[in-house]
């Protein structure tokens, strides 16, 4: 008696891999890579629209804090102004008492 060995794998050749069932698992990995190829676009457009919603919310944030920045800037050199001004008027009244008493020193001392 001779042996010989089948080309077939011998588990395709048992009658458990009927038609039926390798038509079902067929169509379950058909069915499979379907909602993957379908569910992973559909994922990656949404992320991609999350992603440029909250760029549009950190642009108007940005903005918003630009302004308001700009704003307090204003306001303090504003003050600045107002206080260099008052200190310039205080020296000023200051250098004309200085001035005045010097010319009353000068005239009393002729």
């Amino acid at each position: 008696m001779s042996t010989q060995t089948s080309t077939r794998p011998r588990s395709l050749s048992t009658p458990r891999f009927s038609e039926r069932r390798i038509l079902t698992s067929t169509a379950a990995v058909t069915s499979s890579l379907s909602h993957t190829f379908q569910h992973e676009p559909a994922q990656a457009f949404h992320n991609q629209l999350e992603v440029e919603n909250s760029t549009k919310r950190l642009q108007a944030s940005l903005s918003k804090f630009s302004k308001l920045s700009k704003d307090w800037l204003e306001l303090e050199l504003g003050d600045i102004e107002n206080w260099a001004l008052l200190v310039e008027t205080d020296f000023e009244i200051v250098n004309k008492t200085l001035l005045h008493i010097h010319e009353q020193y000068d005239q009393n001392s002729k």
